[in-house]
């Protein structure tokens, strides 16, 4: 439940007055040139200064101070305020983020969009990147291969650090809010050499105790996060040609087990078994995930030393930027990052006991692995991750102020990206044994590749670009799982807890990735552009314990990669200098999108299992426009908004869980091995078991053509729509002091768990508002966030309901929910000198 505190009976009211005095520019900074109109923004999403309003490409600029001034902590804050961008942590800060742009989503497998921290590219989590002092965070929309490589074949999201300042300046920053948060970050910048080196270094402390009571653990609240880090940047222009920055972060993170709820098979409503029509079906929920009060919140950690996400890292990068032969260009850019994390916690997302396997417990030293299942206390995990990877880029650019501009470059990237999940289970005994469900993947990534670009002025309104990127990526993998029979054979004795070493696994995928552009300046207050662009999402192999059980279904083991093509038609104009904006139409075909599948298998003694692997689907459409728009309504009063509708459906696409929860086919129906006394199946008595394979697999072919066809549906994930309106009003007050208030109001539509259409979220709305008082060099804000109290479920994992007698309660669909924060009030201040 919400552990819930009583909000100002006002907090309504004041925010509702907000929006109604004063609806303020995400994309704007509060600056205010010559004439009173908004302050010019410039990016380096083309990795050159430009002006916002005319690089021809779809992007949403957050300036430091609409960060600061919105609450912006991470990137789940950061997608409310972007146009078709959708970005939830489903179980944590745990390296599960899978954002969405432009409805192309995932549930697992590598992200589709990438962040950077000033262009270099961040593995691992991205919520708990810090975003406080930050100049700026870009958003950039569609395939960014050319200038940002691998795994940006729906968009990049850039962070870009403040630099180093010239002259001794700081900030002190703190918050205090409900739920426990205390927020403080600090930072100083200047010279320690006149003219020469100059140094930033910031420090931040965040932490939120959780906002719903776990009934089985009393240590924390479900959602709690505490982060602690620090950042040092050093800039040294030893001449006027050359500049070279380093910076390096650590950041450590103390998380609770994540706020999740059980939504039980009791409630399922749809596609519940029949013998006769649906024999295969685990049941469904169609409709909207359930109110809050209907769910079970509990998680049984209570026997964990840690329960949650431990995790610390560190990143290094180096830019070099050397100038030469009046106006050319090279750039060194190099990266290093490393992640050390281990995650704790229930993975019934309920705090239940699973049903034993067998009447009897079953002694952890004689089985292991068979323990696991048939004892009390199987499903509290202790898993652990390790990655390291390393980037270096080399840009060759001509001169930006001639007719045709040039650059050349080449990229090299390596990471070990080790899923140690040599995971353990916490039995009620004390005892940890080994999870069975689980595997060591050792993962070694290299990508190679060189770009270019070349942009020609066809006249003084007309321009032209293409942009290309040729990369090869080789994966190579080698996993350690328990051993799996085919199917159809029986299971050998228990096994003893002894993993099974795979085959290597070595992968090269190759591939050529080009952007066209025409820009015409229309006049100086109109651009207009239109793009094609081709994207990749790398490749690979799935992982860990279902590697076998797909090599047993006779399933292929290797993922493709994901492909897209877009078009893209936009417009950026203003009026004056008071009002800006922009608004972009497009259409992208997706092609071996990359979803995910269940598969029920069998495990060593013969305890089943059921997972998820990545698979290819056929093709997916998306189509969609966006809208963002600020403006000056008078001095002092900004007012901004931003739209997105999208419509991603899938155009081919046979799943096979589509196929279970439709079909008339009883499982038995595809049984390989058959006897006398067991004369179903599709094989046939006497016959070789290749040919009683080959039967099995055109008759699963045939059902899933029949009974999983998902074409013309919503991909999963993915919101229809999302919106936001923000406002700021400034009134001075005398000559120091001036009287702000402001407020936002966000929006999402709801987004389908999976791929049948059946569980939704429902749409989401918050209302947030700010009151307070801001000089030259200091700021006092009341807030509230969330004032309407929306409860509405963030995401639903397609999961199990194993409560009940046996392993058998495992075939029954159950949904995990993640939770929302409530309403939260609280205090800011900050201090500048």
């Amino acid at each position: 439940m919400f552990k819930r505190y009583n909000a100002p009976l006002g907090s309504v009211g004041i925010a509702v007055a907000a929006i109604l005095a004063a609806p303020g520019a995400v994309a704007q900074d509060s600056g205010v040139n010559e004439v009173g109109g908004l302050a010019e923004i410039v990016v380096t999403a083309r990795k050159r200064e430009e002006s916002l309003q005319d690089v021809p490409l779809t992007v949403t600029a957050v300036g430091g101070q609409k960060i600061e001034e919105l609450g912006i902590k991470d990137s789940r804050d950061l997608a409310l305020f972007v146009p078709g961008f959708s970005n939830i942590a489903s179980f944590g800060r745990n390296s599960s983020e899978r954002p969405t742009i432009r409805g192309q989503s995932n549930i697992l497998g590598a992200p589709n969009a990438s962040y950077f921290v000033d262009g270099v590219y961040i593995s691992g989590s991205a919520t708990n990147t810090e975003t406080a002092n930050l100049e700026r965070i870009e958003v950039i929309k569609g395939p960014q291969a050319a200038l940002y490589g691998r795994a940006t074949f729906a968009g990049a999201i850039n962070y870009v650090t403040k630099r180093p300042s010239e002259t001794f300046e700081g900030k002190v920053s703190a918050t205090l809010g409900e739920f426990k948060q205390r927020d403080v970050n600090a930072f100083i910048s200047g010279p320690i050499i006149e003219g020469q080196l100059y140094y930033y270094m910031a420090a931040t402390h965040t932490e939120i105790g959780g906002f719903y009571d776990n009934p089985l653990d009393q240590r924390d609240d479900l959602g709690a996060e505490q982060t602690d880090a620090g950042t040092f940047k050093l800039l040294w222009t030893p001449n006027d040609a050359t500049e070279i920055t380093a910076l390096v972060t650590r950041s450590k993170d103390n998380d609770a087990p994540p706020a999740l709820g059980l939504q039980g098979r009791q409630f399922n409503n749809c596609q519940l078994p029949d013998p006769v029509l649906r024999p295969r079906s685990r049941g469904y929920f169609c409709g909207e995930a359930l109110p809050i009060n209907q769910l079970t919140i509990a998680q049984l950690t209570n026997q964990m030393p840690n329960p949650g996400t431990r995790r610390e890292r560190t990143r290094v990068a180096l830019t070099g930027a050397f100038d030469f032969a009046d106006g050319y260009q090279l750039v060194s850019t190099s990266g290093y990052s490393e992640e050390d994390y281990e995650v704790q916690i229930d993975v019934t997302y309920a705090g239940y006991i699973p049903g034993r396997l067998s009447a009897a417990a079953v002694p952890v030293a004689a089985s292991p692995l068979v323990a696991q299942f048939s004892n009390d206390g199987a499903f509290q995990r202790i898993n652990g991750d390790k990655r390291d990877d390393f980037s270096q880029e080399l840009r060759l650019s001509s001169p930006f102020d001639r007719a045709l501009r040039w650059s050349v470059g080449a990229y090299y990237f390596t990471a070990n990206d080790d899923f140690v999940r040599d995971d353990k289970i916490y039995s009620t005994g004390g005892l940890i044994v080994p999870n069975g469900a689980a595997a060591l993947t050792y993962r070694d990534l290299e990508n190679k590749a060189l770009f270019g670009s070349i942009e020609y002025d066809l006249t003084d309104k007309w321009t032209v670009t293409a942009e290309v990127r040729r990369a090869e990526e080789t994966v190579e993998q080698v996993s350690e799982a328990f051993p799996v029979p085919p199917t159809g054979v029986a299971p050998t004795a228990a096994a003893n807890g002894t993993r099974v070493r795979s085959a290597p696994l070595s992968g090269t995928f190759e591939s050529t990735t080009p952007r066209f552009t025409v820009r015409y300046k229309y006049s100086d207050d109109i651009t207009l552009f239109a793009n094609y662009a081709e994207g990749t999402k790398p490749g690979g192999f799935n992982g860990g314990t279902v590697i076998p059980l797909l090599i047993a279904s006779g399933r292929p083991i290797e993922i493709l990669e994901e492909e897209s093509e877009v078009y893209e038609l936009g417009m950026k104009f203003s009026v004056g200098s008071r009002v800006s904006g922009s608004i972009t139409a497009y259409d992208i075909k997706l092609l071996n999108q990359q979803l995910t599948q269940n598969i029920v298998g069998v495990i060593g003694g013969g305890a089943p299992i059921a997972t998820s692997f990545v698979e290819n689907s056929g093709e997916t459409s998306s189509r969609g426009v966006e809208l963002e728009l600020n403006a000056r309504l008078a001095p002092g009063f900004d007012v901004g908004l931003g739209a997105a509708l999208v419509d991603a459906t899938f155009v081919k696409y046979i799943n096979a869980d589509q196929a279970d929860l439709y079909s008339n086919r009883p499982a038995s129906a595809f049984n390989v091995v058959v006897t006398a006394l067991n004369p179903g199946g599709c094989g046939v008595l006497g016959a070789s078991a290749a040919a009683n394979a080959a039967a099995c697999l055109a008759l699963r072919n045939l059902d899933n053509e029949q009974f999983g066809n998902v074409a013309g549906q919503r991909t999963p994930r993915a919101p229809q729509w999302n919106a936001y309106l923000t406002s700021r009003y400034s009134r001075p007050l005398n000559e120091s002091v001036s009287f702000v208030i402001g407020a936002d109001l966000t929006a999402e539509g709801s987004k389908y768990a999976q791929v049948h259409n059946l569980i939704e979220t429902g749409d989401r709305m918050y209302l947030n508002a700010r009151v307070g008082f801001e000089t030259d060099t200091w700021t006092m804000t009341l807030w509230g966030r969330n004032l309407t109290d929306d409860d509405t479920a963030l995401d639903i994992l397609r999961y199990i309901d194993g409560r009940g007698a046996g392993f058998a309660a495992f075939n029954t669909r159950g949904f995990v929910i993640s939770l929302p924060k409530p309403r939260q009030m609280g205090i800011s201040a900050t201090y500048k000198f």
